[in-house]
């Protein structure tokens, strides 16, 4: 067991330096990859409000705010209606944001094309990491 959880931490060790999620930016974009996440799931989700993505993302309402906040004032996503009410406003992404995302998307997918030459133990390699072959199966 102790083998398999080595072997894990080392897979996201990897990975983490491989997608450059240390960086300030995602894949060179004006996003952070929380920001991107958010945006994501916007996309995803049409109409969804701040609390949705909240429990949605696990996380804390503070930190969701500052990068709605962010995204808002990029225009990368809007609320849909009038402020004032009750309810909370529902989220929307852009045509500006969708651009953003479909770019994330066509970088990411060359990302992982250029990664598969010298990966080493990508998913065709799952024997080297049983849990995340595991992981993987029931996904």
């Amino acid at each position: 067991m102790q083998d398999t959880i080595r072997a894990f931490r080392r897979f996201n060790r990897f990975y983490t330096r491989l997608l450059g999620l240390l960086n300030q930016r995602l894949l060179n974009s004006p996003l952070t990859l929380a920001e991107a996440r958010v945006l994501y799931e916007i996309n995803a989700l049409p109409g969804t409000s701040a609390a949705e993505l909240t429990r949605l993302l696990a996380m804390d309402r503070g930190q969701l705010s500052r990068l709605l906040k962010s995204l808002l004032k990029k225009m990368l996503a809007k609320r849909i209606g009038k402020p004032g009410g009750r309810r909370p406003l529902p989220l929307e992404i852009t045509e500006q944001g969708r651009a953003v995302l479909d770019a994330l998307e066509a970088q990411a997918d060359n990302q992982h094309r250029d990664s598969d030459k010298d990966c080493g133990f990508c998913v065709g390699d799952s024997h080297d990491f049983p849990l995340v072959a595991e992981v993987w199966r029931l996904n």
